[in-house]
């Protein structure tokens, strides 16, 4: 008998605590909720790509190895941010040449050059661009999105998430 007691009670709170502040505030806490866990998800992905590249570069194994083994000597890099820094600096000083970068806010940036003065350009200009094996994708966690606005403009540029690289080393 006490439980139901109980359970009135919360549903009581509930319903005071929804009069008082509102119920958009509750919706809002899980919506917040919702994002600040996709958040997590995506820190936790980024944390197994980290920790699994260090663990390959312990290990003699690289970026340029597996761009090699598939046959891509000329590539891009997708993204404007740190993680593209790493890539291109691990790519230096090997068989592998970064021709450019892309950024989807290259025209929002006043910066026109990356990574030791590599241009910046966004994805509709990739095809007035000199001609890549692929294209790495280093915003792993929109890969899928980033991969369709390619696809769109220039459907026979293969592109490789850097993830997926990782991975397979």
């Amino acid at each position: 008998m006490w439980t139901l007691y109980f359970t009135y009670g919360i549903i009581t709170i509930l319903l005071i605590h929804a009069m008082l502040f509102g119920i958009n505030k509750i919706i809002a806490s899980k919506k917040k909720y919702s994002m600040l866990k996709s958040q997590a998800n995506n820190y936790h992905l980024f944390f197994q790509v980290f920790a699994i590249w260090l663990n390959n570069l312990h290990n003699k194994k690289n970026i340029a190895e597996y761009l090699l083994e598939q046959g891509h000597k000329n590539v891009a890099v997708y993204g404007g941010d740190t993680i593209c820094g790493l890539v291109c600096s691990e790519l230096e000083n090997t068989a592998i040449e970064v021709k450019y970068l892309i950024d989807q806010n290259a025209y929002k940036s006043k910066e026109v050059t990356g990574y030791k003065g590599l241009d910046i350009v966004c994805v509709d200009e990739i095809q007035q661009q000199e001609k890549v094996d692929a294209i790495i994708v280093t915003s792993i966690n929109e890969y899928n999105l980033i991969n369709k606005k390619i696809r769109q403009v220039a459907p026979d540029i293969p592109t490789i998430s850097l993830d997926q690289i990782v991975f397979s080393l």
